[in-house]
């Protein structure tokens, strides 16, 4: 009897520890606010990591406090992320411009440099112009270019970004060539094609549609396999038969340092989720035509690559 008592009291200490062990490895996280770093300026990619934030403190029972760390092509701020501790309390905004970068060498960083926590968006990119603009298809574009190349300007985010590469595969694909005007977030792009100083930017459908009724824009292209219900008669790049261009998509993502604890990641997933799928933040998609893309941190994390490990292939086919 003294045995079996004993071998018991043995059982019961083992779950004992273990179940108080299991209880010491859980993250209270967040206990404080989370510094949210977003590599560009204003314009989307602001916009975007700005609102989600919003809802992503709500769901944490947090603060998101959301800084510009501007340079590099996103670089900069990247690299900030990459340096801080993986604590759970630093992430950073990152759109497809971060991937595409890396993968042009713009940006000396790879995906393993950087935990990936989710996706929680997608856009098309468009080519749009100004009500002034002379051309009203993207075929009276392609001819001006081929008859003047190196004539016309066209604003996008940054070398090495999604409306860059965007540019890239445009010249390769169609045979033409025109200058690319570099901004650091698309509200100056905006600004400039309506005060007429650029012939047309590559912007997303959330940002270049609210000038439509506005200030007259036209949309001549959109860059995806099929035409857009919103833009019926605009021409697509799957038509035109341009592959790599069609593949150009504008996801945004949020990242952390590399080495954050399961248990946090248990937290981000749940809470990221829930802030994707609040009421609030569904209705803001569906109100700017933003495409709805939610990935966790290991969905996210094969997306992420798989993107990346593309856009190097794409940059050696268009280079």
């Amino acid at each position: 009897m003294k045995k079996l008592f004993a071998l018991l009291l043995a059982v019961v200490t083992v779950f004992t520890l273990a179940a108080c062990g299991k209880k010491e490895s859980k993250s209270n996280y967040p206990t404080q606010s989370i510094d949210l770093i977003i590599p560009f300026g204003q314009g989307a990619a602001d916009t975007e990591s700005r609102m989600y934030g919003q809802y992503l403190a709500e769901a944490l029972g947090t603060t998101v406090l959301g800084s510009n760390v501007t340079g590099g092509s996103g670089g900069v701020g990247m690299a900030k992320v990459a340096e801080s501790k993986a604590d759970g309390y630093t992430v950073g905004f990152a759109s497809a411009s971060i991937p595409l970068g890396m993968a042009s060498g713009n940006i000396s960083m790879t995906p393993a440099d950087l935990q990936v926590v989710c996706t929680f968006n997608c856009d098309w990119i468009g080519l749009w112009v100004g009500k002034s603009s002379p051309f009203h298809t993207f075929q009276e574009f392609v001819d001006y270019c081929k008859a003047h190349p190196g004539e016309l300007n066209v604003g996008g985010t940054n070398v090495a970004s999604a409306h860059y590469t965007l540019y890239k595969t445009l010249c390769k694909e169609a045979g033409i060539d025109f200058n690319y005007v570099a901004f650091d977030g698309s509200a100056g792009e905006i600004q400039s094609i309506i005060g007429g100083t650029l012939d047309a930017a590559f912007l997303e459908p959330g940002y270049g549609g609210p000038y439509v009724e506005s200030d007259g824009f036209r949309c001549l292209l959109v860059a995806k396999d099929e035409r857009d219900a919103r833009y019926p008669d605009t021409v697509c790049t799957g038509e035109l038969g341009y592959k790599n261009a069609s593949e150009i998509v504008m996801f945004r993502s949020l990242v952390a340092p590399k080495g954050l604890s399961d248990d946090v990641l248990a937290v981000l997933d749940k809470a990221t989720e829930a802030a994707f799928n609040s009421a609030d933040y569904q209705k803001y998609l569906s109100d700017n035509s933003i495409t709805p893309l939610y990935k966790n941190h290991t969905e996210a994390s094969e997306y992420f690559n798989n993107f990346y490990e593309r856009a190097k292939t794409i940059f050696a086919e268009v280079n």
